[in-house]
Parts: structure tokens; sequence; C-alpha cells
């Protein structure tokens, strides 16, 4: 979390005075505006570069989460530096942090990704970090009032809640026309193969009589061992454990650059005294750890239960794990 007050956003001749924004060849409320950056939908513009906007980062005690929203939020994700004001060292993208509260009407719409706050994987993780990144301006930049209001529900997940869920966006985002080759269209096939694979899943509960999404929504019962595939797309897996070691096993998803995966996992006590077995799970702890060195340590209480997040950064990277709760 971070206090908003401390924070400096500047960049461009609309910072201090106002641009007036006009929306050209698009016909949607407001044709124009008056806002501190105009709206950029190429994430170039000079006026919309925020080149050094000041965080104080601090843990809340009362959120599972470590975040902050940037004061111009929303921002394009690849425009993005964080660096440690102590130590003038920038921050690594799946190291250090990753980002949240995608923008998803804006990104599918411009084609580049567009992201509301930043999701620091260390929870105790505090300090001064200094942004640079551009900001899509107009409409969309939510007033410092609203940033506070968002920051104070502390039972958002970045990870998983969207910009368009938690901003009260003043109009829905309009389509921007943007030229794209299709000979540069890449993964069609797996998108075909998951089209035929959910017409079949669909069709064959169809033929056994039932409409029920075969998604575990209650507890799984979980012996000496449970594998999770993560192309099975699922989140949140509740895990019953009745056995006094269960070996997890953890595949490593198809994941296209530059998105990451996240899974999370509610271990619940079913008779009490169980433990995770994380020898064969390749996962770094945010405490520095691997596999089962720096694994969190569960309650053990019959009927306690632990929520473990763990997020697959890239193919470099690979699984990141903390314990939520």
């Amino acid at each position: 979390m971070t206090d908003t007050s401390s924070g400096s956003a500047s960049g461009g001749s609309g910072a201090s005075s106002g641009v007036s924004g006009t929306y050209t060849g698009v016909s949607y409320p407001p044709a124009t505006g008056d806002w501190a950056y105009p709206f950029d939908s190429t994430g170039s513009q000079a006026s919309n570069l925020i080149p050094n906007e000041i965080q104080t980062v601090s843990p809340n005690e009362a959120s599972d989460f470590n975040w902050i929203i940037p004061l111009a939020a929303p921002f394009y994700r690849d425009s993005m530096v964080v660096t440690n004001q102590a130590t003038g060292l920038d921050l690594t993208e799946g190291v250090d942090y990753v980002f949240g509260d995608k923008f998803l009407d804006a990104t599918t719409s411009i084609g580049l990704p567009v992201y509301g706050s930043i999701l620091f994987l260390n929870n105790n993780f505090s300090g001064v970090v200094k942004l640079k990144y551009q900001t899509i301006g107009g409409a969309w930049v939510v007033p410092a009032n609203q940033l506070a209001v968002m920051l104070a529900i502390t039972t958002n997940n970045p990870i998983i809640t969207t910009w368009d869920e938690i901003a009260d966006l003043p109009y829905q985002f309009p389509p921007i026309n943007h030229e794209f080759n299709l000979v540069d269209m890449v993964g069609v096939d797996a998108v075909v193969s998951a089209i035929e694979g959910l017409t079949s899943a669909i069709t064959g509960a169809a033929a056994s009589g039932t409409t029920e999404a075969m998604e575990p929504g209650n507890a799984i019962v979980v012996g000496n061992t449970f594998q999770i595939n993560p192309s099975d797309n699922l989140i949140t897996y509740v895990l019953q454990l009745q056995d006094p070691s269960c070996q997890l096993g953890l595949s490593v998803p198809i994941a296209n650059a530059g998105y990451v995966r996240p899974v999370r996992l509610v271990l619940m006590q079913g008779t009490g005294n169980n433990l995770i077995d994380w020898s064969q799970v390749a996962v770094t702890w945010a405490n520095g750890g691997k596999n089962s060195t720096g694994a969190p340590t569960l309650s053990t209480a019959q009927g306690a239960f632990d929520v473990i997040d763990l997020i697959y950064a890239s193919p470099e990277i690979g699984w990141l794990g903390y314990i939520a709760s």
C-alpha cells in the first residue's frame, strides 16, 4: 500500500495547468474535456510521460497484498520503470513485482497492455520508489480521492481484479482502429484447439445429462499426492488434506511472453497435522528459499486453513510463491 499524498507526478505541458483533450474521429462523450493529461492511444506521447513520480510503499497488515496505484494510472505496462530510491537500482518485473488491475477494455481496444497497479511480491517490502511511465490520460485517469478509496479496499486481489471493475469509469472505452497484419498473428492453432476442446466438453456434458461446469467448487479431498496442471485454466484449488504428507506436483504452464500465470491454493486441514511436501515443486519463496527450503509453515489444527499464492513469472524465473494468510 502507499500514502498517495507523498507521491508527485509531473510530465508534459498538461501536468500543471491541464490540457484540453479532444478525441478525434471518435463519436462518444465527452468529445472534449479538460484533463491533466490528454488521451493517448499510442503510449508514446511526450505530454503523457510521468518521469519522476515518488511513492512511499508500506505493507498493510489488513491486506494480503502489498500494492500501489500510480497517481496517473492506468498506464502502459511496457513503459513502466520502478526504481528503489534508496539504492538507485531498478526493480525487476516478475522478481520484485508484477502488474495488477489490468484495464481489459483499453488493452483490447488499443492492442497494448494497460494496467492500473503494481504488486510487490515481497509482502514486507517498504521504502520509497520512483516511477517512470506513460499514462493513458484523458478521462480514464481517476482523481486522487478515488485512488485512496480503491487502495483502502483490502479485499481486492490486484492479480485477478481488473481496472474495469474497481475504477469508477465515466464511459465505456471506445473501439480504436489499428492495423494488424494477419501474417504476424501467432497462436491461432492453440486458440482453435482450445475452442474445439470447449466444444467437446460442452457436447460431452450434454450427452451425460449435466450442464454443470467441471470445476472444483468444493474442497477436493487429497491423499499423499496431488498434481496441479495450470493448463486446465483454473485459478483456485481448495484442497482438503487427509494424509500426513501430500507430495504436490506443479506443471509448467504454457504462457505467452509478457504474461504471468497465478495459482491460489487453499489448504484445509481435514484430520489435522497434515503437511505439504514441496520437494517436487520448483518454486522460489518470498523469503529467498526454494522448493521445500523456506516453504510456508502450515496451520495444523483440524479445520484450519492457509492460502498460498503461486505466480509463474516467466520461463527464466519460474514459479514464485508466498503465503497469503
